[in-house]
């Protein structure tokens, strides 16, 4: 575990470490990131105090694959780092009480409970914008629940004309560098749901997996980066 990361379970020894839920280390470049911003540091910290072990563990991994597909779509040094910020940060919405307990909470979510929880998408974008982040990290943040099959949220990516009006910042159309984070990281993020476990469910089996992930991410350059994925894995 990073240096930084290691430093703030002595603010919170009651925290189990990621590392016990997360399939690899942390990256030292994740960590090293983490440890140059101190309101980051916060972010995280109140995202290893809060939030239940999967969500945790979804956080890190995301970020450390995050780092590896960085390098497949050619980023520079600027989008690698709003890249891995918005990872650390997506799911930070999950810290308001309210989706936090309905998260913690035994079963699978009603769909009432389940509209509630897809809230955290809004909280993200505001924590993230609260404490300075780029515009572009918000933009990765608000659609990381984009499909290419019409079941996206908060806005359907079929309709590419419509925004959100609780994510004004998706007015502002991101360029070409950026739209291809949004993409990978919707991806990565489905990712890692699909194939962990939850207390409603066991992880599915690669093949079950990568079905339900060219479902939804069907193009090309979708199964490009769906084979990176299982490669890494």
């Amino acid at each position: 575990m990073g240096e930084a990361l290691r430093n703030m379970y002595t603010v919170a020894p009651k925290i189990e470490q990621p590392k016990n839920n997360t399939k690899k280390e942390i990256y030292p470049e994740v960590d090293a990131l983490i440890a140059e911003n101190p309101k980051l540091q916060e972010a995280v910290k109140l995202i290893l105090e809060e939030c239940d072990k999967y969500t945790v563990g979804h956080v890190f991994r995301t970020a450390n694959i995050s780092l590896t597909l960085s390098e497949y779509l050619g980023l520079d040094e600027k989008n690698q780092k709003i890249f891995l910020q918005a990872a650390l940060l997506h799911d930070i919405g999950k810290t308001e009480d309210e989706i936090n307990e309905l998260i913690k909470k035994e079963g699978k979510p009603s769909e009432e409970e389940f509209e509630i929880i897809k809230k955290h998408v809004r909280g993200s974008v505001e924590y993230a914008k609260e404490i300075g982040m780029p515009v572009e990290v918000l933009q990765i943040i608000g659609a990381h629940h984009e499909e290419n099959n019409g079941q996206s949220y908060p806005r359907n990516e079929k309709n590419r004309t419509l925004h959100d009006e609780t994510l004004p910042e998706r007015r502002s159309e991101p360029d070409e560098e950026i739209k291809k984070i949004i993409h990978a990281f919707a991806i990565i993020d489905a990712f890692d749901a699909l194939s962990s476990e939850r207390s409603y469910k066991k992880e599915f089996s690669d093949q079950d997996c990568k079905e339900k992930l060219v479902d939804k991410f069907p193009s090309e350059e979708d199964a490009r980066i769906i084979d990176l994925l299982f490669y890494e894995k």
